[in-house]
């Protein structure tokens, strides 16, 4: 079994930001990185199931599936492209599992108490796949431990800045990755976050949250290396684009009544542009 276009198509849709990062990473590349976003989607789509029961056990699969993948005996399609990872020096597969440990997290409805917090789940569930993107690309070389670092925090970025663009949406699922430290300073209740209203208190947390996560991207970039910049192409490419969906939340007043997205052409030129900048 090999991965079919609309497997690929669901985790990476046409012109989406993860397909064009993908585009913006090396042709020989390609497929590992759809393979790594169809397991990200597949995993998270499972916690994200209606029936608990039913999401528990698929996650109970996608972990024993890992297991097979690091001892060469995977079965899904995506997983069996990622074989070739196997035969990479200093290259742990089982970090995979940190990956389902952030979507038990969302089957759990957890939340965080702190940003510190946060931030651990957003490595898990952003950053882990963004350390393995970024080893594979580098092959035969081998990133530096910051190199990997900053791979981890750009995906730990693109994660919260998701979290941010579809809040209205995952409190309705009974998700808050707002920490509630947060929530508690600027007097806010859950059910005001259900609500249709804007309060300014939630527009304040949310602009504190966003300007946060500006600092990090830029924090990020500065500790890396020029010549290893092209290794993290793609996900820069993926964290400029979610940079400026920010900036048009930020626009609208940090409005997140109605799912945010960036126009197609306007997608392509600022990946063109992020691309242009790891040269």
């Amino acid at each position: 079994m090999t991965m079919d276009a609309t497997t690929v198509a669901q985790a990476a849709p046409p012109g989406s930001m993860r397909q064009l990062a993908v585009l913006f990473s090396p042709a020989e590349k390609r497929t590992v990185l759809e393979a790594l976003y169809v397991v990200e989607h597949e995993v998270f789509a499972s916690a994200r199931n209606p029936s608990h029961d039913v999401a528990h056990t698929r996650l109970q699969w996608w972990r024993t599936e890992v297991d097979r993948l690091v001892h060469g005996a995977a079965q899904h399609p995506a997983t069996r492209e990622l074989q070739p990872l196997r035969d990479l020096p200093e290259v742990d597969l089982g970090i995979l599992h940190e990956m389902l440990v952030a979507a038990d997290l969302d089957l759990a409805r957890i939340t965080y108490d702190h940003d510190t917090e946060l931030a651990a789940y957003a490595r898990r569930a952003g950053g882990v796949i963004q350390i393995v993107a970024a080893r594979w690309i580098a092959a035969p070389q081998i990133p530096s431990p910051a190199a990997l670092e900053a791979a981890s925090r750009l995906g730990a970025i693109v994660r919260e800045a998701e979290a941010i663009r579809d809040l209205r949406q995952d409190v309705h699922d009974g998700r808050v990755y707002i920490p509630l430290q947060r929530l508690e300073s600027a007097r806010l209740e859950l059910e005001q976050l259900r609500g249709g209203d804007r309060p300014e208190a939630l527009r304040a947390v949310l602009q504190a949250w966003h300007e946060r996560l500006q600092s990090e991207m830029a924090a990020a970039a500065a500790r890396l290396d020029r010549e290893e910049r092209p290794w993290l192409r793609h996900v820069i490419v993926l964290v400029r684009l979610h940079a400026r969906l920010l900036t048009r939340l930020s626009a609208r007043g940090y409005d997140v009544s109605e799912r945010v997205e960036l126009g197609p052409l306007e997608r392509v030129w600022i990946a063109w542009r992020a691309a242009r900048s790891t040269v």
